[in-house]
């Protein structure tokens, strides 16, 4: 799998669990707006130009993400990174594991 289909997961991943959160969808299921910035979020990855050796979006030099949408998807990062840990463990060690080897 490469990094543009993992980014997809995560995202899709961290989308659902806020909304399940933060605006009581069922699980399985988006409320519009979720579903609306999920759609934008794997529109953008599609079309990323840096393909396969795309760094996070939040290093990137190229910012595709129109204003809203960007400041949304912070939100959803903000509130679900600290607690991946929970819904995704093995995803949260490794990122943790990459982050630490980058800082060496």
């Amino acid at each position: 799998m490469n990094s543009i289909e993992k980014e997809k997961r995560t995202i899709e991943r961290f989308i659902y669990y806020y909304c399940k959160c933060q605006h009581g969808s069922e699980k399985g299921e988006l409320c519009h707006a979720c579903k609306s910035l999920l759609a934008y979020c794997i529109e953008r990855l599609d079309s990323c130009p840096f393909g396969d050796e795309k760094l996070s979006c939040r290093q990137c030099q190229v910012h595709c993400y129109d204003s809203q949408y960007r400041e949304k998807i912070r939100e959803v990062m903000r509130y679900c990174g600290p607690r991946s840990i929970w819904f995704m463990p093995m995803g949260y060690i490794k990122h943790w594991h990459r982050e630490f080897k980058k800082s060496i």
